[in-house]
């Protein structure tokens, strides 16, 4: 079965997410901020950013995530 963009030729990794919507886990961890970062201030075409937190230690993913929105992040 082919894949809807396998063939197709994008200018730019924001061309590539235009209109999609985003799945990211990890997103607390260095890696995953970095990327999520890159990906709101990248690409302001992309539908959704979804992410996946789990608890840690007496934190909820509800503070976990304003943890991230808080950071300040380097980029790569």
């Amino acid at each position: 079965m082919d894949q809807p963009n396998e063939n197709k030729d994008f200018e730019s990794v924001s061309d590539f997410f235009e209109g999609k919507s985003v799945f990211l886990t990890g997103s607390s961890g260095f890696i995953g901020t970095v990327l999520l970062e890159t990906l709101l201030r990248c690409c302001p075409g992309i539908a959704s950013i979804y992410i996946l937190l789990r608890p840690k230690g007496d934190l909820m993913p509800e503070k976990r995530k304003e943890l991230i929105f808080e950071k300040k992040v380097r980029m790569l």
